[in-house]
C-alpha cells in the first residue's frame, strides 16, 4: 500500500478564520524604564531623569465588522502602577531632588482597524485618558518645593496604533 501525507486514522484539522466581532475583555502588564541624561551647563551636577516603574490592567472592548476587512469598535482600560521617575540637580549652592510616581489610570479610545490577515488586525485608536500620580521634591535653599501632592490628570487627545494576532479561533 502506498503512504501519503494526509494519511492516518485523524481528518486534516479545518483551519477556521476567527471571529473578530464581538465583546472581548483581557488582562496586561508592563516594564518602564527611563534614563536621560542632559548637559545643563548651568549647574554643576545634574543627576539625570530616571525611574522605573511597573503596571498592570485589564481591559474590555466591542469589535464590529463594517466590511470583509475592516474592524472598528470602542476599548476601556483600567490600569494599577508602582514606581516612578526620579530627578536631581545641583550647584555649589543649591541642590533640588524631586519624583513623580503615578498610582492609577484609565482610557476609552476607539478603534478602526483593517484585517491584514483572517488572524492580523492592523489598528489606529484615538481617545482620552485620566489617571492619578503624585509627585513632591526637596529643595536646599532657593527653590520652594511642594509636599508630595496627588493629583488627577486628564488629557485629550490619546492616539496611537498597533496591531493584534488572534490565536485560535473565535
Amino acid at each position: 500500500p502506498g503512504s501519503s501525507a494526509n494519511a492516518g486514522p485523524w481528518p486534516a484539522p479545518q483551519w477556521q478564520a476567527p471571529d473578530w466581532q464581538g465583546f472581548y475583555a483581557g488582562l496586561f502588564a508592563a516594564h518602564d524604564i527611563t534614563a536621560l541624561h542632559l548637559a545643563m551647563p548651568d549647574y554643576a551636577h545634574f543627576d539625570g531623569i530616571s525611574g522605573e516603574s511597573q503596571m498592570g490592567g485589564a481591559l474590555i472592548g466591542y469589535n464590529h465588522s463594517f466590511a470583509p476587512r475592516v474592524i472598528g469598535g470602542l476599548e476601556a482600560d483600567i490600569s494599577a502602577a508602582q514606581g516612578g521617575t526620579y530627578f536631581g540637580v545641583s550647584d555649589d549652592t543649591d541642590t533640588i531632588a524631586g519624583s513623580v510616581r503615578p498610582e492609577w489610570g484609565g482610557s476609552l479610545r476607539g478603534r478602526i482597524g483593517y484585517l491584514a490577515s483572517p488572524d492580523t488586525l492592523f489598528y489606529v485608536a484615538g481617545g482620552g485618558v485620566l489617571a492619578v500620580a503624585s509627585y513632591g521634591c526637596e529643595a536646599t535653599t532657593l527653590y520652594d518645593c511642594p509636599d508630595r501632592t496627588k493629583e488627577t490628570l486628564y488629557g485629550w487627545p490619546l492616539v496611537g496604533f498597533g496591531a493584534e494576532t488572534a490565536i485560535g479561533a473565535g
